[in-house]
C-alpha cells in the first residue's frame, strides 16, 4: 500500500515538472511572439510615418571596403534612435556622424533636431543612392544632411561631435576609423562621443586611452564612449 502511494505520489511529481515546464516554454515563446509582432508594427509604422523605406536588411554583393571587412546593413530599430537622441540632448554646435548610414534612417531622424550639419557615410553605392532618395521623402529635416559615398576609413572626421555604428565594419577598419577621430582632436579640438548600437568590439573601444566608457542608454544596447 505504501508502495502503491509512493509511486502515485511519484507520478504526480513528474506531471506537475512536466507541465509546469511546458508552460514556462509556452510563455516564452509567446513573449517572444509578441515583441515580435509589436517590433514589427513599429517598424513598418514608423517606415509608414516618414513616408521612407529602411527597414529591408542589405547583403553586400562585393566588399567593396578598404580593409575588405564590411559587414551587412541592418536597421536600426526606431525607438532605439528615439532613445538615443532623447539621451543625447544635441544641441546647434553638434556635428553627428553615421558611419555606414546605409539606407539613412538614423541620420534622418536626428536631421529632424535642430544641430549644426549631419554627416551620413556610406560606402556602398547602392545603398547610398537609397538613402539620398529617403532624404528627399523625409519632410521633417531641419538640419542639412552631407551624404558622403565613400570608405569610412578615408573620410575627414574633423568636424563629428557625435559618432555613430551598428558594426558596419570589423576590427580593423574600426581600428582607422578610432585613429583618424583621435588625430581629429588634434586638428579641432573638442569633446567627442562615440555610440554603437549592439556593439561586436566594444573591446576595441575600451582600450583606446583617449575614450572612456560613459555607459549604455537604458534597455536600447546602445554603448557610450566619450573623450577624455
Amino acid at each position: 500500500m505504501e508502495k502503491h502511494n509512493w509511486l502515485i505520489i511519484k507520478i504526480v511529481k513528474v506531471t506537475f515538472e512536466l507541465t509546469a515546464s511546458l508552460f514556462k516554454i509556452l510563455y516564452r515563446h509567446v513573449k517572444y511572439s509578441a515583441y515580435s509582432l509589436i517590433y514589427t508594427y513599429k517598424e513598418h509604422y514608423g517606415e509608414r510615418k516618414f513616408g521612407i523605406d529602411t527597414c529591408e536588411s542589405y547583403l553586400y554583393k562585393d566588399d567593396l571596403s578598404l580593409h575588405k571587412d564590411g559587414h551587412p546593413y541592418y536597421a536600426t530599430p526606431y525607438y532605439v534612435i528615439e532613445c538615443m537622441i532623447a539621451y543625447l540632448k544635441l544641441n546647434s554646435g553638434d556635428v553627428f556622424v553615421d558611419f555606414g548610414c546605409g539606407k539613412g534612417r538614423v541620420a534622418l531622424l536626428v536631421s529632424a533636431r535642430q544641430i549644426e550639419k549631419v554627416i551620413a557615410i556610406e560606402l556602398n553605392p547602392e545603398l547610398a543612392a537609397i538613402a539620398r532618395k529617403n532624404s528627399t521623402l523625409f519632410k521633417l529635416s531641419k538640419t542639412p544632411i552631407t551624404f558622403i559615398n565613400a570608405d569610412a576609413a578615408t573620410c575627414e572626421v574633423n568636424e563629428g561631435t557625435v559618432f555613430y555604428m551598428f558594426n558596419p565594419f570589423k576590427e580593423t577598419t574600426l581600428h582607422t576609423v578610432l585613429d583618424n577621430i583621435k588625430k581629429s582632436l588634434s586638428i579641432n579640438p573638442r569633446a567627442v562621443r562615440i555610440l554603437c548600437f549592439k556593439p561586436l568590439f566594444s573591446h576595441v573601444l575600451d582600450k583606446q586611452d583617449w575614450l572612456t566608457f560613459e555607459g549604455e542608454i537604458g534597455l536600447t544596447d546602445v554603448s557610450v564612449w566619450r573623450s577624455k
